[in-house]
């Protein structure tokens, strides 16, 4: 298994962000999904795909703040820690295409 970096996932007073996601309220469909998955021991289904094996997740404890949407200051760990994907990383969770109407669709080349 290769060594996969530390995944951050953010708890605010107000939500969650896990890393390549956006910001989720805790009364959220994905927000409940995510604290189950966790509470239960397991890895967060959404990352499955990309960590089939799993990765560690590096708790980042903002309980005492809200969240607020476009707000930069939030850290030393860079845009990674608020769940904002560079191009690339974003196209390689994309099928690299799809069958519709009997026609493969090249997504992924059409996207980017």
């Amino acid at each position: 298994m290769n060594e996969v970096d530390e995944i951050p996932i953010f708890f605010f007073k107000n939500g969650i962000i896990l890393y390549g996601h956006q910001f989720k309220a805790y009364s959220s469909n994905d927000a409940q999904s995510w604290l189950s998955d966790l509470l239960e021991g397991y890895f967060p289904y959404d990352l499955k795909r990309k960590y089939p094996d799993g990765a560690p997740l590096k708790v980042v404890d903002r309980s005492d703040e809200d969240y607020v949407p476009g707000d930069r200051g939030m850290g030393s760990l860079g845009n990674r820690d608020l769940g904002i994907m560079s191009r690339d990383q974003f196209l390689d969770q994309l099928p690299a295409s799809v069958m519709k109407n009997g026609e493969i669709i090249p997504i992924r080349e059409a996207i980017g």
